[in-house]
């Protein structure tokens, strides 16, 4: 089971990608949305840090940066615990990392790498230096005493090793040899070997120092936060419990080899289930190095040198964690040492850091290196583990060699995400920003089916394709249609307000000469002529905060005459929410394209008045009319408040519903087959949409809704036992209300009766 299903939307589980271009990239991208917002909440929680940005992989990165934690954009519901995993690993880099030293050391690792490229081309002029590496005082320096600062910053056998591999006179691009007049440097011979030789030491030793890291800081998270131990046990199983590893692990004999490499891959597995320590001599006692249960003790709070030009770090004053990997590397090139001379040849893997030495020298060098407690007599390759029936397992080398290259790139932060498409991020951005979420409709005689719900109407929405309400035209000025109906309704909200003014002003009620309440001073003096009933009560009468939800109906039908006479009143009611201190305002927006669609265009708790203008210049009635489709997927939105305010539920609509739904599961049956849909019409809309009028009554919601209608005639629809007006009535009950759209402001009269009930 994924462990995410307690916190991302359950719909996101079970959206299936359906056939549709269109409705395949809308649901993709509310999965990006909802996994990178949830993801964002984790990160935010174990830093306790607001400026640490998740985001996707463009492409062109997908390291963690210690600012900007980098997630890929896969939607699939399976990788979404591994993907949280990862993010609040490289999370904990950001909080527990301390990455003074490899910021130190980074420009001497570029100048080595530089080197070994280089090897064979002489400098002409300064120009050809890499800029990254001449761009300020103490690169300069740094590449300017590359050999002699290497030499320094290792372990006294590793200095031993590379100045084997060159002339001791020889100093490559040494501060003394830099002519100051033509700002070349003097050119000099390179030694290849001591470059190559570098280069794979301070690989080997950046990836144990990443392991001992990865271990401490993954330490700390496991036993701080254990709720968050299944997302790491998600990634353990992605990047490092992979079935081929642990057949490597156990059968493949060349993983049994005293090698360097396999020291660190098995340095790498130590928790793996299939590692074994016996596989390598003294890898139990590199494990007790380690000393996985005082792992915190490799943070040592390092600070760099305040002048690196005057005082520089040498391998005795280097982060523990620094010297631990030094040690650990040692050791390891020891037992590789050993098992060389044994055999009595050379090591001819290419590049590894023995490579060109003779036995002889080998020994010589680590002739005086203690032995570690336990340590093996014999150093050849250990027999593979066998099956039940005596015979070896089965493994796939190569796969397991690009595994466990993926469990190095983990731990280097340098995992290969899934880059988001053209498009994506930005779209992924804007549902994220305007808070949407798909609502499963599936229950109260609906079979299947999604709601899409906006909670916040933004200018990246309306950048949407998908977006079906807003005008072709929305970026350009209002039309004077639109500017005439909210100046309208504007005039009628300052009307409104001006009569609803004495629901600021409680009402006191008091009643004096009672006998009993709080003492009536003026009375007092009646005291002494046998009067004791001098006492008062008062009583305060305020009126409850109201919420009124106004959804309007957003189908294509309501163009024209009626759109504009319904933001008339939406208008009106948004001046109001504005200027009414206990009074609050909800518009919102139903229909849809493709998925039934409920958008919040103004919430006065959370935008002005400017806001609602700037909204209702935009929007257009469009599509289809999914109607108790919408109220289902906004019920909590309606009822939230209901046990502290009178909340009043204000609908506009100009028919009956008609929806046809798409059975998300039904995948590549092709449109035209009738078991993929659920004709939501008729009967069955009515009736259900009565059912979330019932549902809003039974909790507390007060229902006024209104037909809207361009015929004058309200008797011809009173009378009418069939068509749109019967289902209305259906649907609404004794709230129906028929009106004409010239007549609309029939709705702030009733509002204004309602809104000075005191409670």
């Amino acid at each position: 089971m994924s462990h995410s299903r307690y916190w991302l939307d359950s719909d996101i589980f079970d959206y299936e990608e359906t056939a549709e271009e269109e409705a395949t990239d809308l649901g993709r991208i509310l999965r990006l949305a909802a996994a990178r917002r949830a993801t964002a909440n984790f990160v935010n929680i174990l830093t306790s840090r607001n400026d640490i940005n998740v985001r996707f992989s463009s492409g062109r990165d997908s390291s963690t940066n210690g600012t900007d934690i980098i997630i890929a954009a896969d939607d699939n519901p399976d990788h979404f615990d591994s993907m949280v995993g990862l993010a609040l690993h490289e999370a904990s880099h950001v909080l527990l990392t301390n990455f003074a030293f490899l910021r130190y050391i980074q420009p001497l690792r570029n100048s080595i790498r530089w080197l070994r490229e280089n090897v064979d081309t002489n400098l002409g002029s300064a120009e050809e230096i890499p800029k990254s590496f001449a761009t300020t005082k103490q690169t300069r320096y740094m590449h300017g005493n590359t050999i002699r600062i290497t030499e320094g910053l290792v372990h006294p056998v590793l200095r031993a090793m590379l100045q084997t591999k060159r002339d001791d006179t020889m100093h490559l691009w040494a501060a003394s040899q830099w002519n100051q007049d033509s700002g070349a440097p003097h050119s000099e011979s390179r030694n290849e070997e001591w470059a190559k030789a570098a280069n794979t030491m301070f690989a080997d030793l950046h990836n144990i120092m990443n392991i001992l890291e990865d271990r401490r800081i993954d330490a700390y998270v496991y036993r701080t936060a254990s709720g968050y131990r299944p997302y790491y046990r998600a990634l353990y199983d992605r990047f490092f419990f992979t079935k081929e590893t642990g057949n490597n692990l156990k059968y493949n004999p060349e993983w049994r080899e005293v090698t360097v490499q396999n020291y660190i891959n098995r340095l790498l597995l130590m928790f793996h289930p299939a590692n074994n320590v016996d596989a390598l001599p003294g890898l139990q006692q590199l494990y007790n190095m380690v000393d996985l249960r005082n792992i915190d003790r490799l943070h040592d709070g390092w600070t760099p040198p305040p002048n690196t030009q005057k005082s520089e770090t040498t391998y005795e004053i280097a982060p523990t964690i620094w010297q631990v990997a030094n040690e650990l590397y040692v050791q390891m090139l020891k037992y590789a040492t050993l098992s060389v001379i044994e055999r009595e040849e050379y090591v001819k893997a290419d590049g590894n850091i023995l490579d060109g030495f003779s036995a002889e020298e080998l020994g010589e060098m680590f002739g005086d290196l203690p032995n570690l407690d336990g340590e093996p007599e014999s150093f050849n390759p250990r027999p593979t583990e066998m099956t039940p029936r005596g015979k070896p397992g089965t493994f796939n080398k190569e796969k397991a060699r690009k595994d466990v290259q993926k469990a190095l790139d983990a731990l280097n932060g340098d995992v290969k995400k899934k880059k988001a498409k053209k498009g994506e991020i930005e779209q992924a951005s804007a549902i994220e920003e305007a808070d949407a979420k798909v609502v499963d409709l599936k229950g109260d005689g609906i079979p299947f089916g999604k709601c899409m719900v906006i909670r916040k109407l933004t200018d990246g929405v309306f950048q949407q394709e998908w977006f079906p309400f807003k005008r072709w035209s929305w970026q350009s000025n209002a039309p004077e249609y639109l500017r005439r109906s909210t100046s309208a309704g504007k005039r009628m909200g300052q009307i409104l307000v001006h009569r609803l003014q004495v629901r600021n002003d409680p009402m006191m009620t008091k009643q004096t000469r009672l006998p009993t309440g709080g003492l009536d001073r003026r009375l007092l003096a009646q005291l002494g002529m046998d009067i004791t009933s001098v006492f008062q009560k008062s009583r305060v009468d305020i009126h409850r905060p109201v919420m009124l939800h106004l959804t309007l109906d957003a189908s294509g039908s309501m163009g024209g005459e009626k759109w504009e006479k319904v933001i008339t009143v939406a208008t009106a009611l948004a001046y109001l929410g504005e200027k009414m201190r206990n009074v609050d305002v909800v518009i919102s927006l139903r229909g849809g394209a493709e998925l039934p669609l409920v958008c919040i265009m103004h919430d006065s708790r959370k935008n002005n008045f400017q806001h609602y203008l700037r909204m209702a210049h935009r929007v257009e009635p469009s599509g289809g009319t999914p109607e108790g489709l919408c109220y289902k997927a906004t019920m909590g939105l309606i009822t939230e408040c209901a046990s502290t305010h009178d909340v009043y539920f204000i609908n506009f609509s100009d028919g009956e519903p008609s929806w046809a739904v798409k059975n998300p599961a039904a995948k590549g049956r092709g449109r035209g087959s009738w078991q993929d849909w659920f004709n939501y019409h008729g009967e069955v809309a009515v009736r259900h949409t009565r059912n979330m009028v019932k549902q809003m009554q039974e909790a507390g919601v007060k229902i006024l809704s209104y037909f809207i209608t361009n015929n004058g005639s309200y008797s011809y629809y009173m009378k009418n036992a069939g068509g749109s007006a019967a289902a209305f009535r259906g649907m609404y009950g004794e709230t129906a209300e028929f009106c004409n759209v010239s007549n609309a402001t029939d709705v702030l009269r009733t509002l204004n009766k309602l809104l000075l009930v005191r409670g």
